[in-house]
């Protein structure tokens, strides 16, 4: 996982195999079911430069519906969803994350003004890609 910061389309883009997609839709379904703030770098989402927060939306709070930049820490997003949206994005990454097909992504959002979307991708780059071994 990488923020790819941009002043027209800023993107956290999540990159990995199918075991790695399963993995974060489980971590949705389960904030789904316990909407508990947790840290998705914590929880099996890797990442070597960015961290994400996610937290339960609430309604005339200090975060907005979606994701977005912490002001105090650069490298740190936070990710504020209902359990609704965990859950429809979990289906999301379930159908990417199984079947036959062999690369496929889905985007990520609640639809707000200026939020970071989430694209995450199965299959569409080489392992060399991945780790970085292609520079």
């Amino acid at each position: 996982m990488q923020f790819m910061p941009s002043d027209f389309d800023p993107q956290l883009l999540v990159l990995g195999d199918k075991s790695d997609v399963a993995t974060f839709a489980n971590v949705l379904a389960q904030f789904a079911i316990h909407p508990e703030a947790i840290t998705l770098n914590d929880s099996g989402v890797f990442s070597e430069d960015t961290t994400v927060s996610l937290q339960a939306f609430a309604a005339g709070g200090d975060m907005g519906l979606g994701l977005w930049r912490d002001k105090a820490a650069k490298a740190h997003l936070v990710w504020s969803l209902t359990p609704d949206h965990a859950s429809k994005f979990s289906k999301d990454l379930r159908k990417i994350s199984s079947g036959d097909k062999m690369s496929g992504s889905a985007v990520l959002e609640v639809e707000a003004l200026n939020e970071i979307r989430v694209h995450v991708s199965v299959g569409e780059f080489e392992a060399d890609f991945l780790t970085g071994d292609a520079r």
